[in-house]
């Protein structure tokens, strides 16, 4: 009976994920809407609040901080604002838009393992992403993340495409869209998704220097186009415009309990915390913070730490696992150079950004897709190479996820 059920649960693998990380989306926003009216954390009240504006008044309505926050994060106001506006102001109806789209990240996390290996293994690395705690709660509430995570994993499942010339060529003229909708959800993201795009795209034609060359002007004249070349200029320029200030502010009115940790080996940043140099001394704690936090002592600073901290019983292995799919990777594809690029990417622009750990939490979820995928493969290496005897709980483990599949052979390249 239960040998039928996961046959069945394989034969429509990327559905199941999705239905299963929707259910769980779904209850948890409806519960926060019938608890909390819906806003949990300063950031999604104040979207729903202006959500709530353009659907009774129309852009005539918002004020002009509003309009403005809309103009800069239209990716993610416009779906959103017309969806309310014709469907319903209740801030549940944009907290479930938000949690399809973080169901569809774990499936489209699903899609992206099972091109390499079997359909258990990837129903394995969907599930990851939709039962984890965290994804979960970012992914129920009305928040830019999870359609950042959806537009990332779109990326790296188009770019991987690899099945048919029309398929491939449709899947690369369909990136530049996807690319200009990040821009228009969350601009760190977009530069750190644009430059991993380039090194997929490179890697590919690798051999081929006529198709380098052209490939370097389009994604030049692209650059261009689109402003990137000059948001790259800002940037390399003022540094990631981390803001010191707002992270003392914090601090006093005891918004945070753990915060950036200055480095003293980096000369002074500005009176207003913006540049280069207050980035990097933050860097370190904001790597720290992104990958480890919270440690044991450091829960007596809040009750709120608790959660992150209990997580860690999946995040730690996680972080293994990836590790050592990254470690033990043969057979490298453009789908796994972009996901490297983009986790690794936005790992260190966060770590540079970010100044407390409520944040960098939140932000955590913009590369565990990517651990997710990785840890999948470094779990597969993990059990094909085991060398226990038959009848071993590792040795059954091995013949559920991988039953009659070759050791680590990618099925693209």
């Amino acid at each position: 009976m239960k040998r039928e059920v996961l046959r069945r649960l394989e034969g429509h693998t990327v559905a199941t994920v999705v239905t299963v990380a929707f259910l769980l989306r779904a209850a948890l926003a409806t519960l926060v809407r019938v608890v909390e009216d819906g806003i949990l954390f300063e950031d999604d009240g104040s979207y729903i609040r202006t959500l709530s504006t353009f659907a009774n008044q129309g852009r005539e309505g918002l004020t002009s901080s509003q309009r403005g926050t809309w103009d800069a994060l239209w990716g993610f106001f416009e779906p959103l604002g017309w969806l309310v506006r014709f469907a319903s102001t209740d801030p549940l109806v944009p907290m479930l838009a938000t949690a399809l789209a973080g169901s569809l990240v774990a499936g489209l996390v699903s899609a992206m393992t099972r091109r390499r290996f079997s359909d258990r293994m990837a129903l394995v690395a969907g599930l990851l992403v939709a039962l984890m705690p965290s994804q979960i709660l970012w992914s129920s509430l009305v928040l830019r993340d999870a359609f950042s995570w959806l537009a990332l994993s779109s990326i790296a499942l188009m770019i991987g495409t690899s099945s048919s010339k029309w398929r491939r060529g449709s899947a690369w003229f369909a990136l530049p869209a996807v690319l200009y909708w990040l821009n228009g959800i969350r601009g760190h993201t977009f530069l750190v998704a644009s430059i991993a795009s380039a090194l997929a795209l490179l890697f590919t034609f690798r051999r081929r220097l006529q198709w380098i060359a052209a490939l370097a002007l389009v994604l030049l004249a692209v650059g261009v186009a689109s402003g990137t070349i000059g948001r790259l200029t800002s940037v390399l320029d003022s540094g990631t415009a981390g803001r010191q200030e707002e992270l003392t502010a914090a601090v006093d009115a005891g918004k945070t309990t753990i915060a950036c940790v200055v480095i003293p080996f980096v000369y002074e940043a500005p009176s207003d915390g913006v540049g280069w140099s207050g980035d990097l001394k933050c860097f370190p704690s904001g790597a720290r913070m992104m990958l480890f936090d919270p440690f044991p002592n450091q829960l007596g600073k809040s009750l709120s730490l608790l959660p992150a901290f209990f997580e860690h019983v999946f995040w730690y292995p996680l972080l293994y696992l990836a590790f050592r799919g990254v470690r033990r990777l043969r057979g490298w594809t453009t789908q796994d150079v972009f996901v490297l690029a983009a986790g690794l990417g936005t790992l260190c622009v966060w770590a540079l950004v970010d100044r407390n750990f409520g944040t960098a939490y939140r932000h955590r979820g913009e590369f565990f897709w990517a651990v997710a995928y990785f840890s999948t493969i470094g779990l597969h290496d993990l059990v094909t190479k085991s060398t226990a005897p038959a009848h071993s709980l590792s040795a059954r483990i091995r013949g559920r996820l991988v039953p009659d599949e070759p050791r680590c052979s990618p099925r693209s390249r």
